[in-house]
């Protein structure tokens, strides 16, 4: 994990412009035409890629660097740059007021230039009377007028759905299937925006958005996960066209041969320890395992031949059910009647489309590994990582731990 870090924070150099107090518009610009050159980097068997959610902010990006947007933009940020100098008094009218100060926003951020903007929204009342600026250094001129609070405001009206998206994707982990229907979600509803606009600015900056995402939504259903995510989601597996069904159909055989190389024992299907809170049975569970092996022997485990499983794949028709059904919870339950379906779905749903879990594992990792404390052992790391990522589950574990029970043994003796 360190060696990849170190790999990728050398490839993606995601702090350019991170010091957003001094990113030029010329910088702006060069950050955004840079930003989706992703380099042929293979590590192992892995090619390294962004995620999938990236694709929300890349749509938020080709609005912006359409030239009739970065007119309006250059003036909203050099707005800013002036608003935040610390000599133009504006911090302590912010603070009077409570209002947020606006920041800079940068290509690297997502969203930052949605928020950016609204939050000059919110402060219009104080900055009405803002004087327009003209100076020798372009950076350092802006235009304030009434149409560049009405490009404000519209912006942040049909760009709204897209902020929502982009922070859902930021803050939420999620499986490909709960990704696309967002996805979808994002396009349906800037259409309902761009219908019901009475503003034609409104309109032409949500055709751009839509122009973009139907652009990316094309580039997304090429990707094969995806699309195999999607074949084996109940909510979305009759929207794809024959093709995509048949390249789903094609990659999960390919998965399934992979499982089945690794899978020497045939064992697909474990059952449920129904047991989770009973610590003071350890002993009885021990033995009932002991027993399920002394009943099993001679027993010959039905294991499909590869030729059926690639029969149930090819034949696969889910029922659609909708959009608030957990797909998780479906193939969990085909675990024991459909194994081989089940143990595909588990393959496919681990996917992460976002890079929530990354962050996480990340940032929790440099919090460990700190200069005076860098040579754990990978075991002790991982029981450290495995704790600290997971502690909605610390409670119950803590509690199925027979932690006291020498104690209690060694008390009754008396």
């Amino acid at each position: 994990m360190l060696k990849t870090t170190n790999i990728l924070s050398f490839v993606f150099d995601e702090n350019l412009g991170e010091d957003d107090e001094y990113c030029s518009n010329d910088e702006y610009l060069k950050i955004i035409e840079n930003i989706e050159k992703v380099p042929n980097v293979l590590i192992g068997n892995i090619q390294v890629c962004r995620c999938a959610a990236h694709t929300a902010q890349l749509v938020a990006l080709d609005v912006t660097k359409s030239s009739d947007m970065l007119k309006y933009l250059f003036n909203c940020r050099n707005m800013t740059k002036f608003i935040r100098k610390a000599s133009n008094g504006f911090r302590e009218i912010f603070e009077l007021k409570q209002l947020k100060m606006p920041q800079l926003d940068c290509p690297t951020r997502w969203g930052s230039t949605y928020t950016m903007l609204k939050d000059l929204l919110v402060a219009k009342d104080e900055l009405t009377e803002i004087e327009s600026t003209e100076n020798k250094i372009e950076e350092d001129n802006f235009e304030v007028d009434a149409s560049l609070w009405d490009f404000i405001e519209n912006y942040c009206l049909v760009f709204s759905p897209l902020q929502k998206t982009i922070k859902k994707f930021q803050e939420e982990q999620l499986h490909y299937g709960n990704f696309y229907a967002q996805w979808l979600k994002l396009k349906i509803c800037t259409e309902k925006v761009v219908n019901d606009a009475t503003h034609d600015m409104t309109r032409t900056i949500g055709e751009k958005i839509l122009s973009s995402i139907e652009r990316r939504s094309k580039i997304l259903l090429n990707k094969k996960f995806l699309i195999s995510c999607l074949f084996l989601d109940p909510r979305f597996q009759h929207t794809l066209t024959p093709q995509q069904k048949n390249d789903a159909v094609n990659h999960l055989k390919s998965i399934w041969d992979r499982i089945n190389d690794m899978n020497s024992t045939g064992q697909l299907c474990s059952t449920p320890n129904s047991g989770s809170h009973q610590s003071v049975n350890h002993f009885f569970d021990e033995e009932d395992e002991l027993l399920n092996a002394y009943l099993e022997q001679g027993i010959q485990t039905e294991v499909s031949s590869t030729f059926d499983v690639y029969s149930k794949i090819d034949n696969l028709q889910l029922p659609f059910q909708r959009i608030d059904a957990d797909v998780l919870t479906f193939w969990k339950g085909k675990q024991c009647t459909d194994q081989e379906l089940y143990a595909l779905s588990n393959v496919c749903f681990a996917v992460p489309p976002t890079q929530v879990t990354f962050e996480r594992a990340f940032s929790t990792l440099r919090l460990v590994l700190t200069d005076y404390r860098n040579r754990l052992s990978q075991e002790v790391l991982e029981n450290i990582l495995l704790v600290k990522l997971n502690p909605s589950f610390l409670a119950s574990a803590i509690d199925n731990l027979s932690l006291f029970q020498d104690d209690e043994d060694f008390e009754n003796l008396f």
